[in-house]
């Protein structure tokens, strides 16, 4: 996808040069399951059983991830299988959690090993049940990562076989659970002890960002990293699209205790993956990509409402609101689609609404109010300072008040800040800013002298 942010760069005292370029924000979002069926397992109804059982492959046991203990619990995630309305499918599901501990020990023609293969006897299951199944389940198992994006199904005497495909070998599969073990109890360890669910959610944001950048290779095509795709590229690996970043999001919130969910849709004309995070009873919006693809961490898209993340974000529709044939139509086509969303209509945690320094009236309350806090933030290092405009005035005006003409406020409002003796000095030679007039945010970012 394509978001333009305008960055403009501020230097001098007096006489200020100033020039202007787009940035954007690229992301691709590989969907969740497209179920591509693979012609080697597919079987038609009444073909040798020993076509899905030569006994070559070989079957190793993975030991699943460990529960990381914090004093927080931990959220088990259902809402995939409480979004699945029929038994079948629910069954289905069930079994599926006990075949991806078993991975064989060949590849296949296609280069992916074997999982433990599933039969569901006395039925034929549809192609969209198996599909929805398999989904619900990936959506509430962010720590099953080697789960592969293609699989088999076949019929046999009334019964359904399904196969599914691992990425890596079991012994891989076990070094790299191990790996994310390890990798969660350090960003858990270093949580401090009684944190409400919103500072939990910071938290883990902060610490997911930290940890993973942007993969633009693999979002443009040019290279294809499974990895990218899950919880252990971003939180390992460092590496992530959209997906990745939004399956960690999960796993990390869910392991603290904080109820987080996958959300799918549309944005800049591209599928797009992002997060519903329940804080104290209330449901919010969390696009970790979009806030990490500048040169500073963004918090344009931390906790907004329905209305605020539709300016620029289109929400698939729900699968309680599309027909049968609607549903095989967006499967086929790999649209994007939604188990049923709860509503975010609270703003109590939005972040540039409670942590953004509001710009409204100019005035001099409101000049010592952003000192005060530019002071605050010099005392820690802080990189970046967080405005959030109100929609009372106009953006434009906002920007050109604080960068343009003869006394850009900004140069104010840091001179005003640097008085204070014994904090580090904040550089007024060169100020840049990214706007998003969409959001109604400018972060400023800073250096010290």
């Amino acid at each position: 996808m394509r978001q333009s942010f305008k960055r403009l760069l501020i230097a001098g005292m007096l006489g200020c040069w100033i020039t202007a370029s787009l940035v954007g924000c690229s992301s691709e979002h590989h969907d969740s399951f497209s179920g591509e069926v693979i012609s080697d397992v597919v079987i038609p109804d009444g073909s040798a059983e020993t076509e899905w059982d030569t006994g070559s492959r070989g079957e190793t046991a993975v030991v699943p991830m460990k529960a990381i203990v914090t004093e927080y619990g931990a959220y088990q995630q259902t809402a995939g299988y409480d979004n699945l309305t029929t038994d079948s499918a629910q069954n289905l599901y069930h079994l599926l959690e006990e075949a991806v501990y078993t991975i064989g020990t060949e590849q296949n023609a296609n280069g992916y090993y074997y999982l433990g293969k599933v039969t569901v006897f006395g039925e034929s299951l549809s192609e969209e049940t198996i599909k929805l199944a398999i989904t619900a389940f990936k959506n509430d198992h962010p720590e099953i990562f080697w789960i592969s994006n293609v699989y088999g199904r076949g019929y046999q005497n009334g019964n359904t076989i399904v196969q599914l495909y691992s990425y890596v070998s079991s012994e891989e599969c076990n070094r790299k659970i191990k790996t994310l073990e390890t990798a969660l109890k350090e960003i858990t360890e270093e949580m401090v002890s009684d944190q409400s669910e919103y500072q939990r959610e910071l938290a883990a944001f902060q610490a997911v960002v930290e940890r993973c950048g942007y993969d633009s290779e693999t979002a443009s095509g040019k290279e294809k990293k499974w990895q990218s795709y899950t919880a252990y590229g971003a939180l390992v690996d460092g590496s992530a699209v959209c997906e990745g970043y939004s399956r960690a999001m999960q796993l990390l919130l869910n392991t603290l205790n904080v109820e987080c969910r996958l959300v799918n849709g549309v944005a800049g004309n591209t599928n797009h993956m992002w997060n519903l995070v329940k804080i104290e009873g209330e449901w919010y919006h969390l696009d970790a990509t979009w806030n990490d693809q500048q040169e500073v961490v963004l918090y344009d898209y931390f906790n907004l409402t329905d209305e605020m993340i539709r300016q620029d974000h289109e929400i698939a529709p729900e699968l309680s609101s599309m027909t049968q044939e609607t549903l095989s139509y967006y499967m086929e086509k790999g649209t994007p689609y939604n188990f049923t969303l709860p509503q975010c209509t609270a703003e109590k945690y939005c972040y540039l609404k409670r942590n953004g320094l509001s710009l409204e009236t100019f005035g001099d309350g409101e000049s010592r109010r952003i000192i005060s806090s530019l002071q605050e933030t010099a005392e820690r290092h802080g990189e970046a300072a967080y405005f959030y405009v109100s929609d009372q005035i106009d953006f434009d005006m906002v920007l050109n008040r604080l960068f343009k003409g003869r006394s850009p406020k900004i140069l104010s409002y840091i001179d005003g800040a640097n008085r204070q003796y014994g904090i580090p000095q904040i550089n007024r030679e060169q100020i840049r800013y990214i706007s998003n007039e969409t959001m109604r945010s400018v972060t400023v970012m800073l250096t010290y002298r």
